[in-house]
């Protein structure tokens, strides 16, 4: 294992896929924000994956997150 954290990013077009391996050190200072980062991350990606039809959850979703957000800020 190595000392670093690893991600592995692909995309995919009509024209091929690219995958990038990627090794970052983080500072357990940072490692929070970047945690914060990635589940907001995965979240939006969970939404935006959503049919259609669930748009009003969706939103309801991002409202609920807006909220706490806020509430966050003020207490």
């Amino acid at each position: 294992m190595s000392q670093y954290d690893s991600s592995l990013f692909i995309h995919s077009t009509s024209k091929g896929i690219v995958l990038l391996l990627l090794y970052v050190d983080v500072p357990k200072a940072s490692l929070a924000a970047v945690q914060e980062v990635y589940n907001t991350s995965r979240r939006d990606q969970f939404l935006m994956k959503l049919r259609p039809e669930f748009e009003v959850v969706r939103a309801k979703l991002k409202t609920v997150e807006m909220w706490e957000s806020l509430m966050a800020d003020y207490t």
